[in-house]
């Protein structure tokens, strides 16, 4: 055998050891790396096999020795890495039949003879173990940062959001000064309350929160691991117009701050702070915002702040109110804004203004009377309060600090394979590029390889599918907080997974679940017959809250059959008399028709359209699978096959294999180099 197993070394600090930057490990003489290769176990519906090695042994010989840098020596300091992957290629022949990396297993030190025990695994396996020690938060995502206002929202619905700068010539996002990667749907996450038929009020704050293109995410994702992917799949039309939510709590949101004066206060005439001596509860916390002592507010964040005053006086004389901030693009209201109010018994005042303001400024209500002194009432309803509007400008990485910032990267590449039965595989000439296909596209699509002549014909095997479960369930995520989950009237419709039942009689097992953990279902209904809207609400009152991850369909800019909305909430470029918005549903057509399809598992009739939606998760990218693995004829057939270098350099999982005149596609094959290979074939139906 002319087998090679070539190793690139960690980082060792003896680097002329190695002038080409690898080494050829020694191995056992004549005994092979016995290798099991497969991309698509098949019978294994809930987890996809990767390429591997079973464990086998290397000599410590003085090579081996040098590249583990003397690891076997327990009171030496070595700089190899047990925990670190090692990058390999295995060569038979000078023909390329492996490449991933190694995992050092343990050293075993016999009559002064090393030998360590190893395992080889493919790239995929690779990517899983890197993502799964990443989460959202190690992104860096700010060259979406941008200027969260009216106008940009709106600029996002067509794909023109503007951000702060250029975007670098690397970037997913595009290219320019303008992406639309990040979209603000309109979205029911609370705060939308009804005046008329015609008519509701939003919030911006509630209802316009971030969605990020789901293709961007991966490719940075996958970038930022050392890999990329080749996929018509993922860069086709529907799958980029899919988007996830970056909802951020209350972050862009406002936050009340109100103090009252409950013992009533006098006042000279000397201009002084109204002296607020108790506050109600806010989120975040008061002194955040409000110093008691001194009854000055102080913004934490750019944005806007809606200061609100109500007043009960007592009067022996004219008074004069006046709002400070020192924030000087609010000269009309600097100190310039006296507010006189007219001598009488009892007085009531009451005005909201809205003002500009960045970080550290400050805003004061101050009271003085003319003459005399001047009372306020302690029996009166005397309150300040702030609001704190969205900030001006949003910073990406600040909202992947907060609700979505701990989703595993895995999970989230996880959920869009099993979302859509993908299937990953490594490409011929560079390993770190992976080439994912669902498993209709991809199966049974390659090349007919006739292996007749290398068969051993005098044994083989047919074994009848094992493990298989009277029914199997796929489904979303359960978001148990979700208020409509919980009170809907049917609460089993609005999950809508689908359940397979195989009418078989004997089974290993009753149920089996294909979860997709990190997405859940949303529920997409009429607002008041005006607007059709996702609803991801935890209760039926305004509040941030961390839901689980949605994936909507970019439906566009829809217009309203009737009606109108406005904004509740007091902005300088106020959502008023608005008729359009953009719509994420969880199908990819609005209206819908006949070939819609549904981001969904089960087939179901859409709450706003009398069209139900049948090209479900489940009938385009499962129902053929689960067809083939539980179809009477379906059969494991073991044999044995002289296999070759060039054979496994040539073969893909997706080829048929015709061995006298019968198709057979290829399970799994178990690979002895210059030995006869243990292969497992599946017949399938249809070939």
């Amino acid at each position: 055998m002319n087998l090679q197993l070539i190793a690139y070394p960690q980082g060792t600090t003896e680097p002329l050891s190695y002038p080409t930057g690898e080494v050829i490990l020694d191995l056992y003489k004549d005994e092979p790396i016995p290798l099991v290769l497969n991309v698509d176990d098949f019978t294994n519906i809930a987890e996809k096999a990767t390429s591997h090695s079973k464990s086998f042994d290397i000599p410590g010989t003085k090579t081996n020795n040098l590249f583990f840098n003397h690891i076997y020596e327990i009171t030496s300091d070595s700089n190899f890495n047990p925990h670190l992957k090692t990058k390999i290629i295995v060569k038979e022949d000078s023909i390329d039949i492996f490449s991933g990396y190694l995992q050092l297993n343990e050293i075993v030190n016999k009559g002064d003879e090393i030998s360590y025990e190893i395992t080889l695994f493919s790239e995929a396996t690779n990517l899983k173990d890197t993502l799964s020690e990443k989460i959202f938060r190690d992104l860096d995502l700010s060259e979406l940062n941008h200027t969260y206002d009216k106008n940009n929202i709106k600029n996002s619905w067509t794909g023109i959001l503007d951000l702060d700068s250029a975007l670098p010539s690397d970037s997913f996002a595009g290219s320019g000064t303008t992406t639309d990667v990040l979209k603000y749907p309109l979205v029911k996450f609370g705060g939308i309350g009804y005046a008329a038929d015609t008519m509701f009020y939003m919030d911006r704050a509630l209802n316009f929160k971030p969605f990020l293109n789901a293709l961007y995410l991966t490719e940075n994702i996958f970038r930022d691991a050392g890999y990329s992917f080749n996929s018509t799949f993922l860069n086709s039309v529907d799958f980029n117009k899919l988007y996830v939510d970056f909802n951020s709590g209350s972050v862009a949101g406002y936050v009340y701050v109100t103090g009252k004066d409950e013992a009533g206060g006098t006042y000279n005439t000397t201009l002084s702070n109204i002296d607020f001596t108790s506050a109600l509860p806010a989120t975040p916390p008061l002194s955040d915002y409000y110093d008691l002592s001194t009854d000055v507010f102080t913004a934490i964040n750019n944005g806007y702040v809606e200061c609100a005053i109500n007043l009960e006086m007592i009067s022996g004389g004219n008074m004069r109110l006046e709002l400070h901030c020192s924030n000087t693009s609010n000269s009309s209201f600097n100190g310039v804004f006296p507010y006189t109010l007219v001598n009488g018994a009892v007085y009531d005042y009451s005005n909201t203004f809205l003002l500009k303001v960045d970080i550290g400024d400050t805003v004061e209500w101050k009271l003085k009377a003319n003459s005399g002194t001047c009372q306020i009432d302690s029996t009166g309803n005397n309150y300040v309060s702030f609001g704190i509007a969205p900030a001006l400008s949003i910073n990406i990485n600040d909202i992947l600090l907060t609700y979505k910032g701990d989703i595993n990267q895995w999970d989230f590449f996880k959920g869009i394979v099993d979302m859509f039965n993908l299937v990953i595989l490594q490409d011929d000439n560079n390993p770190t590029i992976l080439t994912i296909t669902p498993y209709n596209d991809w199966v049974d699509t390659g090349n007919l390889l006739d292996w007749t002549s290398k068969v051993d014909d005098t044994e083989i095997k047919y074994i009848p599918i094992d493990g298989l479960a009277r029914e199997i369930s796929f489904k979303l995520s359960e978001d148990s907080d979700d208020w409509i989950t919980s009170n809907h009237s049917n609460p089993s419709d609005w999950r809508y997974g689908y359940n397979f039942n195989s009418n078989i009689e004997i089974a290993d097992k009753d149920k089996e679940e294909i979860e997709v953990g990190v997405f859940s279902d949303t529920y997409v209904k009429y607002i008041n017959d005006v607007a059709i809207l996702p609803q991801i609400v935890n209760e039926p009152v305004d509040e941030a809250w961390e839901n689980n991850l949605r994936i909507l369909y970019d439906n566009g800019v829809r217009v309203l059959p009737s009606g109108f909305y406005n904004e509740s909430a007091g902005y300088t470029d106020q959502f008023d008399w608005e008729t359009e918005y953009l719509l994420f549903s969880a199908v990819n057509q609005f209206p819908i028709t006949s070939t819609a399809k549904s981001y969904r598992f089960n087939s179901m009739q859409e709450q706003y359209s009398s069209i139900p939606v049948l090209n479900t998760l489940y009938n385009v990218y499962w129902s053929k699978y689960i067809d083939e693995l539980y179809h009477k004829d379906t059969r494991i057939v073991e044999l044995k096959v002289r296999l070759t270098a060039i054979d496994l350099s040539e073969f893909r999982f997706n080829d048929i294999i015709l061995i006298k005149n019968r198709k057979y596609r290829v399970k799994k094959i178990d690979y002895k180099a210059g030995a006869m290979s243990k292969v497992e074939l599946i017949t399938i139906k249809d070939l």
